[in-house]
C-alpha cells in the first residue's frame, strides 16, 4: 500500500547489506537477511531499526515477523482466509523473496516451532496507531476471528 510513489530504503542501515522487503500494509517492514535487524518505515520516511532484530526487552522482533507471515501465508493456502491472493505467496515461495529468502528461510524455520509469539507486540513508539489500523481492517476482512 505504498503512497505517492515512495520508494523504501533498499539497503540495511545496521550492515549495508540489501533489505527484503516483507510487508507494506500501513508501513514498510523489511529484513535484513544477512544480519537480521527489522526495519519499519513510515511512508513519511521515518525509521525504526530494530539492530539484528532483538528489541530492548529481548524478544526477536524479526521472527515474530516472519512467524505471523508464515503462519498467515499457511493459514491463507489452507482456504481459511477467504480474500487472499494465493498466487502471490506461491510467486514469493518459487522466487525467494521476503520471507522466503533462502537465507531468512533458513535461520528462522528452524525455531518456529518453539517460538511463542506476543500478540498485540509495540514495535515501537507510535506503533499503536498501526495496531488499531491493522485490526480494524481486519475485523472488516475477516470477521470470523473477531
Amino acid at each position: 500500500m505504498k503512497e505517492n510513489n515512495y520508494e523504501p530504503i533498499k539497503i540495511c542501515p545496521v550492515c549495508g547489506e540489501r533489505l527484503e522487503e516483507i510487508d507494506d500494509m500501513n508501513y514498510i517492514t523489511s529484513i535484513c537477511p544477512h544480519c537480521y535487524s527489522t526495519i519499519f518505515e513510515e511512508l513519511n520516511g521515518t525509521l525504526h531499526v530494530i539492530k539484528n532484530g532483538i528489541a530492548k526487552d529481548n524478544y526477536n522482533v524479526s521472527m515474530d515477523i516472519f512467524y505471523k507471515q508464515f503462519l498467515s501465508h499457511q493459514m491463507s493456502m489452507m482456504g481459511m482466509l477467504d480474500s487472499s491472493n494465493l498466487g502471490e505467496i506461491i510467486a514469493s515461495r518459487m522466487f525467494k523473496v521476503n520471507i522466503y529468502n533462502e537465507e531468512i528461510f533458513e535461520h528462522f524455520y528452524p525455531m518456529v516451532k518453539n517460538f511463542k509469539a506476543k500478540q498485540s507486540y509495540i514495535y515501537f513508539d507510535g506503533y499503536k496507531k498501526y495496531l488499531d489500523m491493522a485490526k480494524d481492517y481486519f475485523k472488516g476482512v475477516y470477521p470470523n476471528f473477531y
